[in-house]
């Protein structure tokens, strides 16, 4: 995990390859939206996804990240 660290940079999104991603992947559109971000978000941080092994580390974190926002983003809370 990277703690305390400052990042700068950009990270540039086709809304219509993340349409077409969704599609293929049989995803919605939100769901490949956040991954795509996380993506580049990882990418920002210092993870790369060359090699079999990068891609492999990359999509664990993706996941793991889009299990987070799903938590913290998308449960009803009930009161």
């Amino acid at each position: 995990m990277v703690d305390n660290i400052n990042v700068k940079g950009d990270i540039y999104i086709s809304i219509e390859r993340v349409k077409e991603n969704a599609s293929k992947y049989k995803t919605t559109f939100i769901n490949e939206l956040n991954r795509v971000i996380i993506h580049g978000v990882l990418h920002l941080i210092g993870f790369n996804d060359k090699t079999k092994k990068e891609k492999q580390k990359m999509i664990q974190k993706e996941n793991e990240s889009l299990k987070l926002l799903d938590i913290i983003c998308y449960k009803p809370k009930h009161f």
